[in-house]
């Protein structure tokens, strides 16, 4: 099952954008709204008969006042999640509609040690050709040692950049892209910045909860966030998939016209010093994870 996580500022009605025209007895719908109210529910019950099961919940408390939530909110979702799968988004995304289909191929692809052989034989990113062996050793002595587990990306198509929905053409023919990965400590590390970031990154829910979820210090403002959760994958050798057929349309949107954030591009900075292989919040996902699915039941609709 997947735990689909939608989080909103009191704008519920954006969860419709998804285009959730069948039936999705295999996915869980976790709205956590900002501004939570008991009236509110009332506007998204219609889409009960389309999930497995749908939740409305607010985020969970914070220890301290911050500008924004998006990211204590997810965390909040995901630890009301009980998908083997889990996933994030936030405003008006529409999904093609044949992306639980696609997702679901991309999941039985890689299956334990497929991902070592698409590895071996795929056509590499330019700029991770020289990184090949140094990434595929990395994965083995990591699968021998702590099991597998991979992340995968939809493709982002953006309004605000003016993409058009469900166009997209790429350079590389096959499917999947196996994103390179980033040595820690090597000298060219700050230099290197993905074409993909971890936006709509998919993740098995015990992945999340190992990697502390996301890092709430980047609430403080826009952006970052993304790229920070892309590194955390990078250090715990958690390979990323981008799927080239799986994809989301983002409608316009105010968070891409939104300044970058000082404090948030300082943090990143920080953390590229040596970086966390948990996202520092001040809670453990596993144990929030507990504490949420003793009060989950009031919250499902």
């Amino acid at each position: 099952m997947l735990s689909l996580i939608h989080s909103c500022k009191g704008d519920v009605e954006q969860v419709r954008s998804m285009n959730f025209t069948q039936k999705h007895k295999d996915v869980e719908l976790i709205i956590i709204d900002s501004l939570w109210t008991e009236e509110t529910k009332e506007k998204i019950i219609d889409l009960k008969p389309y999930f497995k099961r749908l939740v409305y919940a607010p985020p969970k408390p914070r220890t301290e006042e911050k500008r924004f939530d998006f990211l204590s909110a997810h965390n909040t979702g995901l630890a009301f999640a009980e998908g083997a799968w889990c996933m994030g988004t936030g405003g008006r995304n529409e999904m093609r509609q044949n992306f639980m289909v696609k997702l679901n191929e991309t999941i039985r692809n890689f299956g334990v040690g497929a991902s070592l052989r698409y590895l071996e034989e795929a056509k590499w990113l330019e700029h991770g050709k020289r990184f090949k062996e140094e990434y595929i050793a990395a994965m083995r002595k990591h699968d021998e040692k702590y099991g597998y587990s991979i992340g995968i990306r939809p493709v982002e198509l953006e309004a605000n950049m003016l993409d058009t929905k469900w166009n997209y053409s790429s350079r590389f023919p096959q499917r999947y892209i196996i994103m390179p990965s980033v040595p820690i400590g090597n000298k060219d590390e700050r230099a290197f910045k993905p074409i993909q970031t971890c936006g709509f990154i998919i993740l098995p829910r015990y992945t999340w909860y190992d990697l502390n979820g996301f890092n709430e210090e980047y609430d403080v403002g826009c952006y970052w966030w993304d790229d920070d959760m892309l590194y955390r994958l990078f250090v715990n050798n958690i390979r990323v998939i981008l799927d080239q057929e799986l994809m989301i349309y983002r409608h316009p949107h105010i968070s891409a016209a939104q300044p970058e954030n000082k404090e948030c591009r300082e943090i990143f900075n920080k953390n590229l010093e040596k970086f966390p292989r948990r996202a520092p919040n001040d809670f453990d996902m596993w144990e929030l994870h507990e504490k949420c699915m003793e009060i989950k039941k009031d919250f499902i609709l």
